[in-house]
């Protein structure tokens, strides 16, 4: 596995990148990825190898921490019907969109008859689900 002070580095670099942006006005996702091309090109750092674990004990309890900790709780309860009226019939829709977008994507790529719909249907949940929170980020700048 991958040592503390990688993690350590990576979040410098995350720190480093915020503090630059400042004067350039980008929005700060769009910095970091170009930080992390620069680095790969570089081969300044070895990313680390994402993987459950990783995920589950790293990443997703930032991200979840940041999104409830940044709410305004009674906007959210006043807004809940429309909320969920547009969030549910759009987060299926997306699902459904990247399910059907994907299987002949999967066809090209000769996965074949190894990739099946239901394969599809779960990368278009894992996808759909999280893609708001890099839109709502890039937003918030």
């Amino acid at each position: 596995m991958y040592s503390v002070t990688t993690f350590v580095l990576l979040f410098m670099v995350a720190t480093a990148v915020a503090i630059v942006i400042r004067r350039f006005h980008i929005p700060y996702t769009v910095a970091l990825v170009l930080a992390g091309l620069l680095l790969n090109f570089f081969h300044a750092i070895k990313a680390p190898h994402l993987n459950k674990a990783l995920l589950f004990t790293v990443f997703l309890p930032g991200l979840v921490f940041e999104a409830a900790f940044h709410i305004d709780f009674q906007q959210f309860w006043r807004n809940r019907l429309t909320i969920i009226s547009l969030a549910i019939p759009g987060v299926v829709a997306a699902i459904a969109f990247t399910t059907f977008l994907l299987m002949p994507i999967a066809g090209i790529l000769t996965y074949g008859s190894s990739f099946t719909w239901q394969y599809a249907l779960v990368f278009g949940a894992l996808i759909t689900t999280t893609d708001p929170i890099a839109v709502v980020a890039t937003l918030k700048n």
